[in-house]
């Protein structure tokens, strides 16, 4: 029964105004409903539940901080307490602020947060990969080499696999074919016919580096498929060179920045023409085809002169008259 206010014992309550201001609606009395582009959430009284509306509608207007939303509507301010993360899609911004004080985030596929080393923001991908946005150059490619391709692992493009993925194989110095197509390192584990990262440009970190000097310079193997090595290999091996060492380190702290570039043969230079060399072939510069071409020397091999062969001097120079020192 309800209270009879003109009853002396309860005339004095009929003075007191009791406002209830309502501070915090749990996320529980969000009611879901088709929405659309461009709604907002709205306070019902008669639902007890917050709502969508139209944007606009009622001159509501949504706002918020740390762990809050709030929504203002016709006067009417209403917060909703956010206990966990919320997705929002369709977001138009004309600016996204990270948080530069974060240190060592931990990320999930999708994720981005700012990287105080790199000073940039990084973006996670799947097993592990990040992505140092302006920084470094990444490609996603498939294996189908028959073996495993490690991480650090020096790879050359060997094929394509669909319509939009490079082929990858782990490259050597040996062939032309294995080593002028070195376009990386590889970022992950990569399993025969895994798709991954490989690192095309910038620095690749959780490496053992150990036996290496920071700073040296590393070039592709010879030897071993995928490897380094830290001289430049001897003909007739190619030379790759692939990058430095930043940092040198073992259980997997070391670091190195990927800059590949293939040094070219020197029947690759644009004025060489030396279609198929022979045994002692020298090289002649040609006004009438402007370049420089294989020949051999005008009275045969300069092999057979002197004692270029080892044997002792001989005065038939095959044609070509003997260098006068002036006396020297």
């Amino acid at each position: 029964m309800r209270p009879n206010v003109n009853d002396p014992i309860n005339k004095k309550f009929s003075d007191i105004s009791l406002t209830l201001k309502t501070h915090t609606h749990p996320v529980s009395a969000l009611r879901q409903g088709t929405a659309t582009n461009g709604q907002v959430l709205t306070w019902s009284d008669a639902d007890l539940s917050w709502v969508p509306a139209p944007a606009g509608a009622g001159g509501v207007t949504v706002s918020g901080t740390e762990n809050e939303i709030v929504v203002t509507s016709t006067g009417s301010s209403y917060i909703v307490g956010l206990t966990d993360n919320i997705t929002v899609t369709g977001v138009n911004t004309g600016s996204l602020t990270l948080d530069t004080t974060i240190t060592d985030p931990t990320l999930n596929p999708g994720e981005l947060s700012w990287d105080t080393d790199y000073h940039t923001a990084i973006l996670q991908t799947t097993n592990g990969v990040e992505f140092h946005l302006g920084t470094g150059l990444y490609q996603r490619v498939h294996n189908s080499s028959n073996v495993t391709i490690n991480k650090g692992d020096i790879v050359y493009v060997s094929g394509s696999q669909g319509t939009d993925t490079l082929q990858v194989t782990k490259a050597i110095a040996t062939s032309e074919a294995t080593s002028a197509p070195t376009v990386g390192l590889a970022c992950e584990n990569l399993a025969h016919g895994d798709d991954g990262y490989i690192q095309v440009y910038g620095l690749l970190q959780g490496l053992n580096t150990n036996i290496y000097s920071s700073g040296q310079p590393i070039y592709l193997s010879s030897t071993v498929a995928g490897g380094w090595q830290t001289s430049l290999p001897t003909a007739p091996n190619h030379g790759t060179f692939v990058g430095w060492v930043v940092k040198s380190a073992g259980g997997g702290a070391g670091s190195i920045f990927v800059k590949i570039h293939n040094y070219n043969e020197l029947e690759e230079l644009s004025d060489v023409y030396i279609p198929e060399p022979i045994n002692g072939d020298v090289l002649t510069y040609s006004t009438t085809n402007q370049r420089w071409e294989a020949a051999q020397p005008s009275g045969g091999s300069l092999l057979a002169a002197g004692n270029i062969d080892g044997g002792e001097p001989d005065t038939n120079y095959g044609g070509i008259a003997p260098f006068d020192a002036g006396g020297v």
